[in-house]
């Protein structure tokens, strides 16, 4: 597996985000690149790491920052997201060949489940981390945008992840399922395999509904039509045509979930989870 250089990754044509937006809307204005294990950039995501882990009591007191160093972080695709200076978010991207063991799956069932695709169709997403205070904005789908992209420039087909139970809702909201494949790390719970093919019928975004393709996918399907990564028929054109006059119903939806984020923000009874 080629390990990548730092380098700047835009995952969307750089743009402010309207003021009359509010907070919730902040990832035009977060930069997004690729790091290399022991760069500076590497460093600022291994404190990140640490912060988020021992937020949710998921590390021991004694756990240092250099502990957060994971196995096969040299072999795979490290993405930084940095606003204001500050590291605001993080994910771990694997693109494995088929003798690689996925640290999430293989690496800690002791096994490659047979009815999973091949691991040459697959990409892994795993040690993702939103800085507290960002966990209600849309950083996290900026990091479902970069997982998209990586998956359609590697020609890939299906998204793998390992989710606890209170993430496990979350992803099946956007098109993830259950495998019933679990296994128990100290510092997490139990974890569930969960797995999403975003290719069916040979067609990337197919497998999202119009509402959920507009909320999460639409801005980055479009962006990766336009520098031709992404190329349709005109009979799959026309379906994601119909699929956008969906948007002012998904509009109406995201609006109703950043004034549920206000409203938890604004009160102080309500404590912050992690991602």
């Amino acid at each position: 597996m080629a390990n990548h250089t730092s380098a700047a990754w835009n995952v969307l044509p750089s743009r402010p985000a309207p003021a009359s937006l509010g907070t919730f809307y902040v990832k035009h204005l977060v930069d997004t690149s690729e790091v290399e294990v022991g760069s500076r950039g590497y460093e600022s995501i291994l404190r990140l790491r640490h912060q988020t882990y021992a937020a949710a009591g998921k590390v021991a007191p004694s756990t240092t920052v250099s502990d957060m160093v994971r196995s096969g972080d040299s072999r795979s695709r490290i993405f930084r997201l940095v606003k204001d200076g500050v590291t605001v978010g993080s994910v771990k991207i694997s693109v494995p060949e088929e003798h690689d063991v996925l640290e999430t799956i293989d690496g800690a069932l002791g096994y490659y489940p047979s009815e999973f695709p091949p691991k040459t169709s697959v990409i892994e997403v795993s040690a993702l981390c939103i800085r507290l205070g960002y966990r209600r904005t849309d950083v996290m789908k900026l990091i479902l945008e970069i997982s998209f992209r990586a998956l359609v420039e590697s020609g890939r087909s299906h998204i793998i992840v390992a989710a606890d139970r209170r993430l496990q809702a979350k992803y099946r909201m956007i098109a993830f399922r259950r495998t019933g494949h679990r296994y128990v790390k100290p510092e997490s719970g139990e974890l569930e395999v969960m797995i999403s093919n975003l290719k069916p019928c040979g067609v990337y975004g197919l497998h999202a509904d119009p509402l959920r393709w507009n909320l999460l996918l639409r801005e980055i399907h479009e962006t990766l039509v336009a520098e031709g990564k992404l190329r349709l028929g005109v009979f799959f054109a026309s379906l994601f045509w119909l699929y956008a006059l969906f948007a002012s119903i998904s509009h109406d939806i995201e609006s109703f979930f950043m004034r549920r984020a206000r409203k938890k923000r604004r009160d102080p009874r309500r404590s912050t989870t992690t991602k």
